[in-house]
């Protein structure tokens, strides 16, 4: 997301993110960190706590997780506008006894040798084989769209604007995320 400075470009990359969220909450951004170029900043939703999502015709059980890391970036002498990049990302879904049930990770720089976005299926998914709770299943990158696509369409989530598929399509979602039976 670029902008004339870089405090715009992070003002739109965490605009264009806060408007996604609307789709399903009222949670907002928490954003840590200046405007240095270079310099790794981090943001979650709801302060890193779990946002409980309402279903429909069910109660709500599930919660997700929203964590990523970011730099603003403007090669010099480059004409192109001071631009955010995400470096690092974590979604989730958790159930109502807080175990995951499945994540989309994305950590190139951490210890773990795996570095690769990637998706983890967790205790909360019930698959029960403890390999597939350890296994990194690579992904592309996932965009925040996306992860909320997949949750609205895979859960049932109620969703508060009406304009949601297109709010999440703008950006982020290059695929149509399907996984419903008929």
């Amino acid at each position: 997301m670029a902008g004339a400075s870089p405090k715009q470009a992070v003002e739109n990359f965490v605009g264009r993110l806060q408007r996604a969220l609307t789709c399903v909450t009222a949670a907002v951004i928490d954003r840590q960190g200046g405007y240095d170029l270079g310099v790794i900043y981090a943001l979650t939703v709801n302060g890193g706590e779990p946002v409980r999502l309402a279903r429909i015709a069910r109660p709500a059980d599930i919660a997700i997780r929203i964590a990523q890391q970011y730099r603003i970036v403007h090669a010099e002498g480059d004409r192109r506008p001071p631009q955010v990049q995400t470096v690092a990302y974590m979604y989730t879904v958790e159930d109502a006894d807080g175990r995951e049930v499945f994540g989309y990770h994305w950590h190139p720089t951490s210890r773990s040798p795996f570095s690769l976005p990637h998706l983890h299926l967790e205790a909360g998914a019930m698959v029960g084989r403890a390999e597939l709770q350890r296994v990194h299943f690579p992904t592309g990158r996932v965009s925040v769209e996306e992860f909320l696509h997949l949750v609205i369409d895979t859960f049932d989530e109620k969703t508060r604007r009406r304009d949601w598929r297109a709010v999440l399509q703008q950006r982020g979602a290059r695929i149509e995320l399907r996984i419903r039976t008929p």
